[in-house]
């Protein structure tokens, strides 16, 4: 038995769009496309997330920040990890 996941970008794109439009200009909207965008490919969920009105992203490494910018990613990033001693 094999599995698959179908990514429709399309869909991710209007997820964002309607809570978007939920939120009203006045608040940003951050995705969060940490550990490969939930195993969707974390630039191809980025750019869908973007295109329905994300205004920013985050991750959880400093590795996955340098993929989306590696990726052509130029918006905000916002690192959720906690700051080592």
């Amino acid at each position: 038995m094999t599995t698959w996941v179908e990514v429709r970008t399309a869909v991710l794109a209007a997820n964002a769009a309607a809570v978007r439009a939920y939120l009203g200009p006045q608040t940003s909207l951050c995705a969060v496309v940490k550990a490969n965008g939930y195993g969707h490919g974390a630039v191809l969920a980025a750019e869908a997330f973007l295109a329905g009105g994300a205004d920013r992203l985050a991750v959880t490494t400093v590795a996955e920040a340098v993929e989306l910018r590696d990726g052509g990613i130029a918006e905000r990033i916002l690192l959720l990890a906690s700051h080592a001693a």
